[in-house]
């Protein structure tokens, strides 16, 4: 079959095919007999349910005869569409008639007749949006309104069926309209707790799509919360229900819990979905998922299953602190307890899910940090604990909160962290979590108490650029020197670079900075480097007449050229849309993309402008220059005489829009 499907994809083959009743015995004689549903599956449908879900949902059946029959519908209608559309609808309907027959013992006629439309309908399709473009001579939505719908909602035990029409809407949920979904809503949420594992498999899958799925035309999403509100009580009872696969034993004496990776996922996307709405079930959906950890800590099994775990309790978390900030206290009640088991069983897989849990509670807190946070602390910045590579960035992450919650204190503790910072920027994997980590410290912690390290900081960075430099590290270098110039000042900056070595600082300005800086693509680095560097080029004595004066041009021509660059275009973030899994383009999320498997998008710290302040950039540049052009009169104007014409004309342009001269 995979050689005839390459043949009709091929026009010079054409010929072949285009004869009298060669498409037509195609159809009657190889695709109809193989999609069949055969003895062979069902067994696997009922005795095999992972791996029946595993080849239909995450299409691991490649090379399977329904797969190849499939394919070679889709191959015969790239040139030979409305021939072969009215043939193969032709079967459809006598399916569906035999069927009608008798319901019971013709069944598998009627599975034939959903996957055959399936395969005839569907052109063009992700797993992440669905068909988006469908065989015109199909209607998929009459279809789902007279053989769909109506048998979700049957009382005939026919599995099988019911897994077929859940995955029919999932197939074509984007060409479905809003009432159709909205139908079909409570009868896909009673398959919720049918007892077979397709079946409440595929429902939760269903649900989790719905939730994602947008108007083509609009790009709003096809249904609101409001539209799931008086349904949600049911949704959540059936999604949080425990279901056991087998008695209680030793080891489990509740038995042992089944980790369905798509109803936790599905119960994290309506999380994600329905947000405040979810409020007045909070602490419904919290009790569920902990009882889930619980059962999870003591029998790590299914990675996905884990990870969806932890981001719904990320989200329940998010979503009642931003209401009530104090409703952390609650969390760190009850979930401080599982953490505690964590860490004293070494249930290392979910290190760097509990330390970033315990940073995105911390962050709510204000003032003292309680002390049960505090008794983690040497553990954190225990070195063997980097051993563990998965766990680096969240013990960076929690780290980092510590300082940003009350830098006061974590000053016992510098020393230790600044080890901890020395081991992670020498190497080439970890370099950026080192600057991650020593972010926050120079942020919080105030200039007196950090002046003394401070030296020896920026001879590990020179060490790194003299021995290892790498695109990687001069890429986290560049930034990280422009923040501590918005924080500490320019001649701070230059005093401790010079300590290292007396001229120094020219050297880096010519070999790192100014390189790297027309190379910048993120908006949000590039203002940071724009801000910072404004303060180098108009607050430092030692750039403007003094020893490095040669770079005081050079700078300001780069900061005008990093300012004109076209903006890059930047993905937002879809954090609903977040999925571990990729399409069949092997493409991820946009924007999403993880450093690890790990990391928890709904627990990401959320990111702070330390340039909030200071207006929009080319104003703040014009009113920078105009007040040193104040102190040092006739100076300014001199050197912007002798810049590249381009960029002094961007100059004036700016001065102009700021309403400000430089004299």
């Amino acid at each position: 079959m995979e050689f005839v499907a390459n043949s009709l994809l091929n026009y010079k083959c054409r010929s072949l095919f285009d004869r009298e009743n060669v498409l037509e015995s195609i159809c009657e004689k190889i695709i109809v007999p193989n999609i069949q549903f055969r003895q062979s599956d069902k067994e696997l449908f009922e005795e095999n349910p992972d791996e029946f879900i595993r080849r239909d949902i995450e299409g691991s059946d490649i090379h399977t005869r329904r797969r190849a029959a499939a394919d070679l519908v889709r191959a015969s209608t790239k040139h030979f569409e409305e021939r072969v559309t009215k043939v193969l609808t032709g079967y459809i309907q006598f399916l569906i008639a035999e069927f009608q027959k008798d319901p019971v013992r013709n069944w598998k006629s009627k599975d034939s007749a959903i996957f055959l439309t399936s395969s005839l309908a569907a052109k063009g399709q992700t797993s992440r949006h669905g068909t988006l473009t469908v065989n015109p001579m199909m209607d998929v939505v009459a279809f789902a309104k007279a053989h769909v719908i109506p048998h979700l909602g049957s009382q005939v035990e026919q599995n099988v069926l019911k897994a077929d029409c859940l995955k029919y809407i999932v197939t074509f949920r984007v060409q479905l309209p809003r009432a159709v979904l909205l139908e079909s809503f409570p009868a896909i949420i009673a398959l919720l707790d049918s007892p077979n594992t397709v079946v409440h498999t595929y429902a939760a899958h269903c649900i989790e799509r719905i939730f994602t799925t947008k108007d083509i035309s609009t790009g709003q999403f096809t249904l609101q919360p409001a539209d799931i509100q008086p349904i949600l009580e049911a949704l959540l009872a059936n999604l949080l229900k425990p279901r056991r696969l087998s008695g209680p034993d030793r080891e489990n004496p509740d038995g042992v819990l089944e980790e369905n990776e798509y109803t936790i996922k599905c119960i994290m996307r309506t999380l994600s979905y329905l947000q405040a709405h979810m409020l007045p079930y909070i602490n419904v959906v919290v009790t569920g998922l902990l009882n889930r950890l619980a059962f999870a800590v003591k029998n790590p099994g299914n990675p996905r299953y884990d990870h969806y775990l932890f981001e719904s309790l990320a989200l329940c978390i998010g979503i009642a602190c931003r209401a009530e900030p104090k409703a952390v206290e609650l969390f760190e009640t009850v979930i401080f307890q599982q953490i505690e088991v964590v860490l004293k069983e070494n249930v290392d897989a979910f290190f760097p899910y509990a330390f970033q849990l315990m940073a995105q509670m911390l962050e709510y807190r204000v003032g003292e940090i309680p002390v049960f946070y505090l008794q983690l602390l040497d553990h954190l910045l225990n070195p063997a604990l980097l051993e563990h590579e998965g766990c680096v960035p969240s013990v960076v992450r929690l780290l980092g909160t510590f300082f940003d919650v009350n830098p006061g204190q974590m000053t016992d503790r510098l020393i230790m962290v600044l080890g901890m910072f020395k081991r992670l920027i020498l190497t080439k994997k970890f370099d950026h979590e080192g600057f991650n980590l020593l972010r926050p410290v120079i942020d919080k912690v105030p200039l007196e108490r950090l002046r003394e390290y401070l030296p020896e900081i920026f001879r590990l960075f020179f060490q790194r650029l003299s021995t290892s430099k790498t695109p990687k590290f001069v890429k986290n270098l560049v930034p990280f020197l422009f923040f501590f110039i918005v924080r500490h000042g320019p001649q701070v900056l230059i005093g401790v670079v010079d300590q290292v070595q007396t001229g120094i600082f020219g050297m880096l300005m010519e070999k790192v900075v100014l390189e790297e800086m027309g190379k910048l693509t993120r908006m949000s680095t590039r203002r940071l480097c724009f801000v910072g560097g404004t303060l180098l080029l108009t607050e430092s004595p030692d750039l403007f007449g003094g020893r490095y004066d040669n770079w005081w041009a050079p700078l300001l021509e780069k900061l005008v050229k990093l300012n004109e660059l076209p903006p890059e275009k930047e993905v937002a973030e879809d954090l609903h849309s977040f999925d571990l899994t990729a399409d069949e383009n092997n493409v991820s999320m946009p924007g999403l993309v993880a450093t690890s498997q790990n990391q928890l998008i709904f627990a990401k710290k959320p990111e702070r402008d330390v340039t909030a302040d200071r207006g929009e950039p080319r104003q703040f540049l014009a009113q920078q220059l105009a007040k040193l052009s104040a102190n040092q009169p006739g100076q300014v104007a001199q050197k912007c005489a002798n810049l590249n014409p381009d960029v002094r004309n961007c100059v004036m342009l700016y001065c102009q829009a700021a309403g400000v001269n430089v004299v």
